[in-house]
């Protein structure tokens, strides 16, 4: 019953379908060139690494590491780290 409503309103031709999990072509070169700009960046020492350097100085003088946060900032930091990260990603590709 519908799809003579829709093919009467012509809407069939106009909209265009993307499957679900295949992102947009700009969403995809949009990542790319966020990629590209933040690897040149860092290769470059430009400004995201001195952002991170001026973070790290900040935080090493909060005293952290002799206070009663330390294992939960060492908990986070190790789930932001290589082998987290390698355990996320290989389960997602699997």
């Amino acid at each position: 019953m519908t799809s003579g409503a829709v093919r009467d309103a012509d809407l069939r031709e106009r909209s265009r379908v993307v499957t679900v999990g295949r992102p947009t072509w700009w969403a995809v070169a949009g990542a790319l060139l966020v990629g590209v700009v933040v690897t040149f960046d860092l290769l470059g020492h430009g400004a995201l690494e001195r952002l991170d350097l001026r973070v790290s100085e900040i935080v090493s003088h909060w005293g952290l590491a002799d206070s009663h946060a330390y294992p939960v900032v060492w908990l986070v930091t190790q789930i932001g780290g290589r082998v987290a990260i390698l355990l996320f990603l290989a389960a997602l590709v699997g």
